[in-house]
């Protein structure tokens, strides 16, 4: 008799433990293709069956962006009966193709507890969303900005930022950048953008490429589709090259030079209108390896500089000149000249100059 009741025991438990619940999805994925963002949130509704032994019950549901939402009934789904989960989609200021992902969780067995759902399409912007995100017309294309602004990179650093673009038109395009600096490559993703499509422009700049150092200006051209290669638009793009001092050493920081300006502001006085102007800084190194003059320079325009020697040797000094077209002297308006002084001076190494004149 115990050996009967122990196989019947043992039965009984084997059978239990391969009870389990399991879901089987009809479809995993969902296409809306392309609609209008004036027509407000898409939903799907995605069923699953029921094909364990036991119930299946929803725990959670989650997804990988605000504006997709799950719902679902927590109820225990039986054996051959049908699983719903709802999910929409909001497209409100989110023109472009979209791929979002949905994770619902069972009480399934561990390996198969997790699931996930897809939702993609691509949404047609509204007139008053494209003009918010893509300010700048270029053609067919909107663009997210008219200035290309980098900021500071050091030298020796490879630095990425990224542009948005928008297809406005009904074709497809392929947008493309031409005449770039030597410090900047672009790249544009993806290759072909469809009508509604963001297109990506991502910017990699190498400051070791340009010669220069503080404030460099240049100019890029913006091809919205390759097929009118013609059909350009400049963008500006700024960045500031600074040297990187963060790899020197306590001893080399003791040794590194120092910059002792005679004045950082001449004042000319009383000036007469139309009278060209020239000013003179001196600049002595108070340290003790040599002082490498990087940049002399404004933005100012009508306004050159002129440096007497590039390295300034220890207890040396350096003449800084400047010279002022005649065309800025304009009478009732005061003279007044931003300068910048970049140097290898690792505690100062950029000094604000300025040179000002009152006309009569």
């Amino acid at each position: 008799m115990n050996r009967l009741f122990i196989v019947i025991v043992t039965l009984i438990t084997l059978v239990t433990a391969h009870a389990q619940p399991h879901v089987e999805w009809l479809t995993t994925v969902h296409d809306f293709a392309a609609f209008n963002e004036d027509c407000g949130k898409q939903t799907v509704v995605f069923q699953g069956v029921s094909t364990g032994d036991e119930p299946l019950v929803v725990v959670d549901a989650r997804a990988n962006c605000g504006c997709t939402t799950p719902r679902y009934n927590a109820d225990e789904i039986l054996p051959g009966d049908t699983l719903s989960v709802t999910v929409s989609y909001d497209p409100q200021g989110r023109p472009g193709r979209f791929t979002k992902y949905v994770y619902i969780y069972t009480n399934a067995p561990e390996d198969e507890a997790k699931s996930r759902l897809t939702i993609k399409g691509v949404v047609i912007g509204s007139a008053q969303t494209v003009a918010l995100r893509f300010p700048v017309t270029m053609g067919v294309m909107g663009f997210d900005r008219n200035s290309s602004l980098l900021g500071s990179i050091k030298k020796g650093c490879l630095k990425m930022f990224t542009h948005k673009g928008y297809n406005m038109s009904a074709d497809s395009i392929r947008p493309a950048v031409k005449n770039t600096p030597k410090w900047l490559e672009v790249s544009v993703a993806p290759p072909v953008t469809g009508p509604g499509e963001i297109v990506t422009f991502n910017f990699y700049v190498t400051a070791d490429k340009s010669p220069l150092y503080g404030i460099v200006t240049d100019t890029i051209t913006i091809i919205p589709d390759a097929s009118r290669p013609d059909e350009g638009y400049l963008l500006p793009v700024i960045a500031n090259f600074e040297e990187d001092f963060s790899q020197l050493s306590d001893k080399e920081y003791a040794k590194a030079p120092i910059v002792r300006l005679s004045d950082e502001r001449v004042n000319l006085g009383i000036v007469n209108a139309g009278e060209a102007l020239e000013a003179t800084y001196r600049v002595e190194n108070a340290g003790k390896s040599p002082l490498l003059i990087r940049r002399f320079y404004t933005t100012d325009p009508g306004v050159s500089t002129e440096v007497s020697t590039r390295t300034v040797k220890s207890g040396k000094t350096a003449t800084l000149k400047v010279y002022v077209a005649p065309e800025v002297v304009v009478a009732d308006r005061p003279v007044n000249i931003q300068l910048q002084l970049i140097t290898n001076d690792p505690t100062e190494p950029v000094l604000n100059l300025r040179l000002t004149a009152e006309p009569r």
